[in-house]
């Protein structure tokens, strides 16, 4: 006998698969009696799910074609806006980008975590006092981390389409 194991919505049961017959101890309820499950789970809305919740405290920046000057020292930062300009000052403990063509300006702790998963992304940062370099991830598409001396003293800059800071 195949038995077929149900779960969900916090309900288990087992019934005999389609075709087999039952077998049922004496004095048991035979699966007959037993309340059925339903063939399909309801249907259930679909959200949108976060891989990872924010850290608490992080600053989290959201929304197309933002424009922000945001002060976030010793605190996380994650972006998931498409086509912003932003600048992050005051040494941010770890900077996270999953948005599309963003330009980022950024002051960075020593040692500072910095994880850039989304296409087209240019980040400009300086470290806010020596120390160890950031530990850089750049996975997405046409994105890069360069390092420079210090800031674009305008602000917000102007920056055509496909700007580059040049390389030092």
């Amino acid at each position: 006998m195949t038995l077929v194991l149900v779960a969900f919505a916090g309900m288990v049961g087992a019934r005999p698969a389609a075709g087999d017959a039952a077998v049922v101890p004496d004095g048991a309820a035979s699966p007959d009696d037993m309340p059925r499950m339903p063939d399909e789970p309801p249907s259930v809305p679909q959200l949108p799910i976060a891989l990872a919740a924010p850290p608490s405290g992080a600053i989290v920046l959201d929304g197309d074609m933002q424009t922000a000057e945001v002060d976030c020292a010793r605190r996380d930062v994650l972006i998931h806006g498409d086509r912003g300009t932003y600048r992050l000052l005051h040494g941010c403990r770890s900077l996270s980008v999953q948005g599309r063509a963003n330009r980022i300006d950024a002051e960075l702790a020593p040692g500072a975590r910095v994880s850039i998963g989304g296409a087209d992304v240019d980040l400009s940062y300086v470290l806010i006092r020596p120390g160890p370099p950031p530990s850089l991830s750049v996975t997405g598409t046409n994105s890069r981390a360069v390092a420079v001396p210090r800031l674009d003293e305008t602000w917000p800059p102007a920056r055509p389409p496909g700007h580059r800071p040049e390389e030092p």
